[in-house]
Parts: structure tokens; sequence; C-alpha cells
């Protein structure tokens, strides 16, 4: 009998460059879709999305131009746009410049400017999110020999141009749940998206959690809501 499936949506590490593009992640999770449609063992009518963190941000931008899509779920999600760029405008004109002379250093050199997605010194002004990328990504706790803590430069130009929100409304009538802790610094992102969303929505907190939190440590109170969610809708 043919099955449901979900997609995961995550932050893409491409090996060439490692550039972060988040219109080719959503491309990439369209063709996760097209795949599926096609395979003999999956019911077409029965595929979800799952994104954490940008992941998240990214199957809410493709699921809203792919009806295909008939379930959506978030952990801790970001508007990548929105959490990249929220620096001071004077800082971001220089990385938008800087992105465009790096693109021109690689097409000249083939060298590649990068930048560390999570600094390798922490110092009790790093913001918190930093702070926790830190703590799970550098750490024995959640770090893997292969994953590259950097991308490139000019990813910063295609990073600043994208909107998580924009489209959101299309989604509807398909359902949308986001998890959240609820002491995440991050939690605005989904506070916006179910503002933004129409109906049938839900935002889930977390008590007590934070955003990388529920990678790991809150993992117990977080899956058995998108169990339900899931069995419910695909």
């Amino acid at each position: 009998m043919p099955r449901s499936l979900l997609v995961r949506v995550s932050l893409l590490w491409p090996s060439i460059a490692a550039i972060e593009d988040p219109f080719g992640s959503v491309e990439d999770a369209k063709s996760a879709v097209t795949y599926l449609t096609c395979h003999e063992k999956i019911d077409a009518n029965r595929i979800g999305y799952l994104g954490v963190c940008a992941g998240g941000g990214y199957s809410i931008s493709a699921a809203a131009t792919d009806p295909r899509v008939k379930a959506i779920g978030t952990v801790s999600m970001v508007c990548i746009g929105a959490l990249f760029t929220a620096v001071p405008k004077e800082t971001l004109d220089v990385l938008i410049v800087q992105s465009g002379a790096a693109r021109t250093e690689y097409a000249k050199t083939g060298q590649v400017m990068y930048l560390p997605f999570v600094p390798d010194q922490i110092t009790d002004d790093s913001p918190v999110l930093m702070k926790e990328a830190y703590d799970h990504y550098l750490t024995p706790r959640g770090s893997h020999p292969r994953s590259v803590n950097k991308f490139a430069l000019w990813s910063y130009d295609l990073i600043e141009t994208h909107d998580t929100f924009a489209k959101i409304e299309r989604i509807s009538p398909r359902p949308l749940l986001m998890v959240a802790g609820a002491n995440a610094d991050t939690i605005a992102h989904s506070q916006k998206a179910f503002e933004m969303a129409k109906e049938p929505k839900e935002l889930h907190t977390i008590a007590g959690a934070t955003h990388v939190d529920l990678y790991d440590r809150k993992v117990n109170e977080v899956v058995p809501k998108l169990t339900e969610f899931y069995k419910k809708h695909l």
C-alpha cells in the first residue's frame, strides 16, 4: 500500500563553495517532492514537509507555491533572510559590496572567501543564538566531522533577498504547525508566520525551551506533537 512520507527540509551545506542559497534550498525541497510523487511506493497525496531552523523557513517558502505538499511542520523556524540581515545597515552594506568582490575573485582565481556560520570563539557579549549554536555545533554535543562551519561570503547577497513570509497565505487550506521554544530568541519568526498565515494553523510552544533546545534536549516534547499532527493530516 502506498505510504505517506515526510520531506525533511534543512540548512544545506553544499560541497562546492559551501554556498548558503535559500532559493536553491527551496528548489531542492520541491525536487524531492517531484521524485516522491513518481515513486510507486509513495502515496502522492500524503507528502508533508518537516523543516528545522532555517529549514523551517525554506519549507514554508516551498510549500507556499507547491500544493503537492499536504501538511507543513516546522521546529524552531527562522527566516534566514531576517536572521542574517538583522545587522546594522552599514555592516550589511559592506557585506553586500564584499559579496560582489568575492564573486569576481572566485571567477578569476577559483578562490572562495569564507565566513563562519558559528564563531569559533564566544564571549559574554555574543548573541544568545550564537552561544547556543556554539554549544551545539562546535562541541561533542552536536558536532560532526563532515559539518563545515563556513559559507561563501557571497551567500549574503542571496540571503538578503529571501523572505520566508512572502506568499505564506497560499499554504491555506493545508495545515501548518509551528513548534517553538517559549524562551527562544527566535520565537518572533514563528509568531510572525502564525500571524500572516491563514487557517488551519497552530503555534505550539514548549515551556522553558530555547531555540537549540528543540534540536536535542526537548525532543521528547516535540516529537509527540509532530506525530499527532502528521497522523491526523497525512
